[in-house]
């Protein structure tokens, strides 16, 4: 196994409560401007807060058209409806939802709406870490985990929704993988890798999280990065993580980091029917509500310092391809929850 087939593997034990794990996948269909976001997910609340489940989600968004969005899930007993491994890797939902390191299958079904998918891909050889520090995968605070085993992807296979099917054929996407104990208090969240001019590993990474320790909010730490011609800049140390700047007001984030060498600066963006409102649960049953899109906007500006001179910026651009995702503690009326 590959480490970053390792990374992918479940952390929980099947026993203990007090755990959430998420897998989740986007990918982005260049040709409809279609796109979609699948999670495999389990939850183990807290002793007396209910028993272990497994679910598995679907939505699609089409940008063209907002009003055919559609947001599916179901639910099973993790006891009865989970089934994994680690060598090689697989994560079972049910009996039509599967995911390994280098595939993904399922359906969902609601009413006489439909959406299912048939999906491989050529497995990244590492894993993205948003983590500056690996120790920070170990230690108690964050009490949730993010990482990347596969963060640019091309996805073959096919996606069917209401009766339309898509054919992909090496169409952009990734696949992450996050756990914990709590979620941060609140975040933005966003990924591209479908700029205009740049088919092949180019991709951009940005995290911005508050946490909440007791009663005192921490301040937002921003973790951004971008891979370009086979170079990456990251931007996400402790030190650079809270001096970077994050404006974030729904549905638009911009961004400004730098260091001695490196400025990365960007804006992400989408209208309101684009985004599709869900419901996050703790396993201490505390609620947070997600606002999320696979079809947004994106500029990304690099420029780098060269003999003692900012360069040019290079520009990135992506229309309608990018995802963007804001979570916190409210409702934001202007979004309603379809799950």
């Amino acid at each position: 196994m590959s480490l970053a087939e390792r990374d992918n593997c479940l952390k929980w034990d099947g026993r203990s409560p007090g755990h959430y794990e998420v897998y989740y996948l986007k990918l982005n269909h260049r040709e409809s401007g279609c796109a979609w976001w699948l999670r495999y997910t389990l939850l183990a609340p807290q002793r007396g807060k209910g028993t272990a489940v497994a679910e598995v989600w679907g939505i699609f968004f089409d940008p063209n058209d907002p009003s055919l969005n559609r947001a599916f899930k179901q639910t099973f007993p993790a006891a009865e409806g989970a089934r994994w491994q680690s060598e090689p890797f697989s994560f079972r939902v049910g009996e039509r939802a599967e995911l390994s390191h280098s595939s993904a299958r399922g359906e969902l079904r609601d009413g006489e709406s439909s959406l299912a998918w048939d999906l491989r891909w050529e497995p990244c050889t590492e894993t993205f870490y948003h983590f500056p520090i690996a120790a920070m995968y170990r230690w108690p605070i964050p009490k949730t985990k993010l990482l990347s085993p596969n963060v640019d992807l091309r996805f073959y296979g096919s996606v069917s929704v209401d009766g339309r099917t898509f054919v992909l054929s090496g169409e952009p996407g990734q696949q992450s993988h996050l756990w914990g104990s709590k979620h941060a208090y609140q975040w933005v969240w966003a990924n591209c890798n479908a700029f205009e001019g740049h088919s092949d590993r180019c991709f951009f990474e940005g995290l911005s999280a508050q946490i909440k320790l007791g009663p005192w909010k921490a301040p937002f730490a921003t973790l951004v990065a971008l891979e370009l011609d086979g170079q990456r800049y990251s931007l996400g140390g402790l030190w650079t993580a809270y001096r970077t700047r994050s404006d974030i007001a729904l549905p638009a984030w911009s961004f400004a980091a730098k260091r001695r060498d490196i400025k990365l600066w960007g804006r992400l963006s989408a209208r309101y029917e684009d985004f599709v409102g869900v419901e996050y649960t703790d396993p201490d049953g505390e609620k947070l509500w997600c606002n999320n899109t696979k079809v947004a906007d994106c500029e990304v500006n690099l420029a780098r310092r060269v003999n003692g001179r900012w360069t040019e910026p290079v520009v990135l651009a992506a229309s309608r391809s990018a995802a963007l995702e804001f979570v916190a503690h409210r409702k934001d009326p202007r979004i309603p929850i379809k799950i």
